[in-house]
Parts: C-alpha cells; structure tokens; sequence
C-alpha cells in the first residue's frame, strides 16, 4: 500500500525526505535520508545524523528529526515529499511543533508544495529504513 501512495508523488524535481528519531537508554538522536531526484529515475542522495541532548522522549527525538527536514529542505525551493515513520501524537503546544509549523508556513509562502505520508512500519520499504540505520 504505501508504495501505491509513492508512486502518486512527482519524482521529478522534487525531493523525498525520510526520517526517524530515536531514543535508547540516555542516548537520543535522529537520521534523514533525501532523495533530491534529478529525473524520474535518478537522484543525488544524503544522510544526516545528529545526536541530540541525553533524555528526550521519543515525540521530541521525531520533532527534531522534522525540524531537521525542514531545515535542509527549505533552500532548495522544490515540491517536498516528507515520510513519515511513526504515528506519534503531538501535542500542540510544543515549541518543536510550532518551529516545525512556522517553517512550513513560510515554504509554503515561498510557494513550495509539502505532502506528508505516513509509513506504517519499516518494514518493506529500503529507504525508510535507511532512516532508521543512520
């Protein structure tokens, strides 16, 4: 099913961002894989680690890992798919939400196009789980 849902986002000019965080013992960090596609079937691609402050919850760790998203996506100026891998419940009154909400209002201003797909697992699908490896 979720690779039915890719298949509907544009390729072409456009970048694929999957990430996920992740919190073990008092270690807490969050990996990106993008997939900024030059043509249908070719794309440069980029890993990012960070390492992020001991003692996070796991809804913190992913928020990061959205803010970084967003951060490196924002310059370059193209349609955006970003994949999700966890249904976390956010609370709205977070200030990592609010950062992740003002920078998507501003790409959005610029005039680039965000589609946010959740992936029910990792299970299946390489490049979400090369979120999870870096």
């Amino acid at each position: 099913m979720f690779m039915t849902k890719l298949s509907k986002y544009p390729h072409l000019q456009a970048i694929h961002v999957y990430y996920d965080g992740s919190v073990n013992g008092s270690r807490s960090g969050c990996g990106l894989f993008i997939c900024d596609y030059i043509s249908a079937c070719h794309y440069t691609d980029t890993e990012v680690s960070r390492r992020l402050p001991v003692h996070m919850s796991s809804t913190r760790v992913e928020l990061y890992a959205v803010l970084e998203a967003f951060r490196i996506v924002a310059p370059l100026h193209k349609i955006s798919g970003c994949f999700v891998s966890s249904s976390i419940h956010l609370p709205m009154d977070c200030d990592l939400v609010n950062k992740c909400l003002d920078l998507m209002h501003a790409l959005e201003g610029a005039g680039a196009t965000i589609h946010f797909t959740w992936i029910p697992s990792h299970m299946f699908q390489h490049l979400s789980i090369s979120s999870s490896v870096v």
